[in-house]
């Protein structure tokens, strides 16, 4: 049983966790909510005449539900790889797929979803209450397109380090976590800028020239794709290819790498 999957024994394995879980998503919903209330009512009492404008509320959700993504392992299985506490969870009747799954869209989907229909439920109601503060709803274009601009596998980048991190470290699990993503991303970031300035150093002085008064050139592992894309790349196949290699890396592989790394601890955890 420990690499199988059952339906029927998934989704009671699920409905489980969601009884014993939803209290905890709930509060964390509520929590999220009330300080939009406060940002609400601080602009009542600052000035009456000053409106929440729809950039903040939408920067508000977004980090609040990233925030949640990160934070949602630790809360919600910290005690999964426990000497003693874990060994309730690794007995209970379903295969390590069943219970990965299951964490996973517990973590990374459910309690997400929960805290955004929280947040919209809230803004609605107080862009109802009171328009002349909180003018239009979030569920709008911009809210859309301020999604749209980020890829399906960026926005899991740093909720699936962290749920990895949850089950390799079984003490001071956030700062390690901390720690270890940042060492990560400095050591890329490091390896990057070593082969670009220094490997391709004759045609990135040339192609700096270029971009002098048009665009600022910076090695950030966030705008790769934009950078390989970049009509300044065209004529250096070499540095294109390396650039677009550290995009997947980043994008596609710290993710997958991640999720796989965190199956396989829990396959191999030793209680």
């Amino acid at each position: 049983m420990k690499n199988t999957f059952d339906i029927n024994r998934f989704y009671k394995l699920f409905k489980k966790e969601f009884k014993e879980r939803i209290p905890l998503i709930l509060k964390y919903a509520a929590i999220f909510s009330l300080i939009l209330v406060g940002i609400w009512l601080t602009s009542l009492l600052i000035n009456k005449n000053m409106r929440v404008p729809m950039d903040v509320r939408i920067v508000y959700i977004s980090f609040s539900v990233f925030l949640a993504m990160i934070m949602a392992p630790f809360s919600l299985y910290k005690d999964y790889n426990h000497s003693k506490k874990g060994l309730d969870y690794s007995s209970l009747p379903a295969s390590v797929l069943e219970k990965y799954i299951s964490m996973v869209l517990m973590s990374l989907i459910i309690m997400p979803l929960i805290i955004i229909a929280s947040i919209l439920f809230t803004d609605s109601f107080i862009a109802l209450l009171s328009p002349q503060y909180f003018t239009g709803y979030l569920l709008n274009e911009t809210f859309f397109e301020s999604i749209s601009q980020k890829s399906f596998a960026e926005i899991f980048i740093l909720p699936s380090m962290f749920l990895f991190g949850n089950l390799i470290y079984r003490k001071n699990k956030v700062l390690k976590t901390i720690l270890t993503t940042l060492g990560i991303y400095l050591i890329i970031t490091i390896v990057l800028s070593f082969i670009l300035l220094y490997v391709f150093k004759d045609q990135m002085a040339v192609i700096a020239d270029a971009m002098e008064g048009k665009t600022k050139f910076s090695i950030d592992l966030r705008n790769m794709y934009d950078l390989y894309n970049s009509e300044f790349l065209a004529g250096y196949p070499g540095i294109r290819f390396t650039v677009g290699l550290f995009a997947l890396l980043y994008s596609i592989g710290l993710p997958v790498g991640s999720l796989a790394g965190s199956y396989y601890r829990m396959k191999t955890i030793q209680y």
